[in-house]
């Protein structure tokens, strides 16, 4: 039997309601960039693969920037997300 060397937890929206804070923080990064305000529903429209594809979609010309501005205000707007889902330990 072979040992576990790791095991990975996907944490947005799957470990914690994270929705909110990816939103807020995609639109700190972005809106500054791209001059003009962008509501939930478009930052949404854009989910899937990755945060990365999420700025390449809302702000291509500033992908670089884009992804280490989202990195600093995920990891800065943490304290929306307190506690996991229920019945998560």
């Amino acid at each position: 039997m072979q040992k576990i060397k790791a095991v990975i937890f996907d944490l947005d929206g799957t470990l914690a309601n994270t929705l909110l804070l990816c939103i807020q923080a995609f639109r700190k990064s972005v809106e500054p960039l791209i001059n003009r305000s962008i509501s939930d529903d478009e930052i949404i429209a854009t989910f899937g693969p990755s945060k990365e594809g999420t700025i390449m979609a809302l702000a291509p010309n500033y992908y670089n920037k884009g992804v280490s501005d989202y990195l600093h205000f995920y990891e800065s707007l943490h304290e929306m997300c307190a506690s996991p889902f229920d019945g998560i330990k």
